[in-house]
């Protein structure tokens, strides 16, 4: 019977060897994800000191549109107490939008000294069916 002798042998400093390695490798650094984006610095958004003085605006489009024909939801809210006042819409229209706080935020807390605008997509016309 004929014996092998198969040596096994161990890599001690395998880790520390291909970590090295990678670091100086052109394509492992070409091909390395930035987990470290770059953050543009942030506008200071003005403190409200008394509720309603100032609104924030944005839209949420729903995924189909609902039984009734709305096809988004205009959420207003209260930048000093959280109050959200959330309205579903059937077209994203600059129009609708004003109509739409008038009614439901100006007749009923008095028109804000700031409105924040949130992404100006409900200023531009569209129709989503």
């Amino acid at each position: 019977m004929l014996q092998l002798n198969v040596g096994i042998s161990r890599w001690q400093s395998m880790y520390p060897d291909v970590q090295s390695y990678s670091k100086t490798c052109d394509v492992c650094q070409r091909s390395k994800i930035n987990y470290k984006k770059s953050m543009l610095p942030l506008n200071p958004l003005p403190v409200a000191s008394r509720p309603f003085q100032a609104i924030h605006i944005d839209d949420k489009t729903l995924p189909r549109t609902t039984k009734q024909g709305h096809c988004a939801l205009l959420c207003c809210i209260d930048a000093f107490s959280k109050f959200p006042i959330v309205t579903p819409v059937s077209d994203l229209s600059a129009v609708t939008s004003a109509k739409i706080l008038t009614r439901d935020v100006i007749s009923l807390f008095g028109v804000p000294e700031v409105i924040v605008i949130g992404d100006l997509v409900s200023l531009v016309p569209c129709s989503r069916n």
